[in-house]
């Protein structure tokens, strides 16, 4: 196969498996578990990647070969090269799409807006600040964030309309697995709920979560659990109020 994915357990490279696996391409995937004492990368990844993050990916169909890090980046490779799956599945919006516009946002949006205030609030978090004042502000901006996103799926099955797309993929983690990290409520928030229920219903999405991380159950309720698993963050994870 040309295409190498380099998986960190309990991270946003389950972005690009989940997307891999809906639109059917052959891919190897490397699986590596996050060190268990500090949950950071572990050495053989680190020995992998100048980055020493996931994803990382390879296309070597190509010469010289392409390595990517970004998700959006590789997200994006993939889609230029593989718009279509052979079962038809289709992820991208095309310009001649009515949702063309619609899907550019929110597929940047995930990783621009989201994300970035999840990882803030999750520095905040493991910081052991996660019921400071300054944690509190924050989760008021990022409680306003969610209540775009709930109007928006209030109004649309998907985040670019009536059928999924790498929109989707692009959000899903922010607001599921990240929660481990970053322990917040989703519980006002019932459309958002809605969705991540349907997303977790998707069969590429389970086999995503079967081949990247053991067969964890999708992380979807409201409150959901955190990863105290890891000695350096269990205290500050369990301190949190949400």
């Amino acid at each position: 196969m040309s295409i190498e994915v380099y998986h960190l357990h309990l991270s946003q490279s389950e972005r690009i498996v989940w997307l891999l696996e809906e639109l059917d391409i052959p891919y190897n995937l490397h699986v590596f578990k996050r060190n268990p004492t500090t949950a950071l990368s572990p050495d053989d990844l680190k020995a992998v990647t100048p980055y020493g993050t996931a994803p990382y990916f390879r296309d070597t169909s190509v010469t010289p070969e392409v390595t990517l890090s970004e998700s959006s980046a590789i997200a994006q490779y993939i889609l230029a090269k593989y718009p279509a799956s052979s079962s038809g599945s289709r992820m991208i919006r095309e310009p001649s799409d009515p949702d063309f516009a619609q899907y550019l946002q929110w597929f940047h949006y995930a990783n621009g807006s989201l994300q970035a205030s999840v990882s803030r609030q999750m520095t905040i978090v493991l910081a052991g600040l996660g019921n400071s004042d300054v944690a509190k502000i924050f989760m008021a901006r990022f409680a306003s964030q969610l209540k775009i996103i709930e109007a928006h799926l209030g109004e649309n099955k998907w985040f670019a309309g009536a059928e999924p797309s790498a929109a989707d993929v692009m959000s899903m983690f922010s607001l599921s697995t990240m929660r481990g990290f970053s322990p917040y409520n989703l519980g006002p928030y019932p459309n958002i709920l809605r969705w991540m229920k349907d997303v977790s219903e998707r069969p590429a999405y389970k086999r995503a979560l079967e081949k990247g991380d053991f067969g964890m159950a999708p992380m979807i309720d409201p409150i959901t659990r955190r990863f105290t698993e890891f000695p350096s963050f269990k205290k500050a994870l369990e301190s949190v109020e949400v």
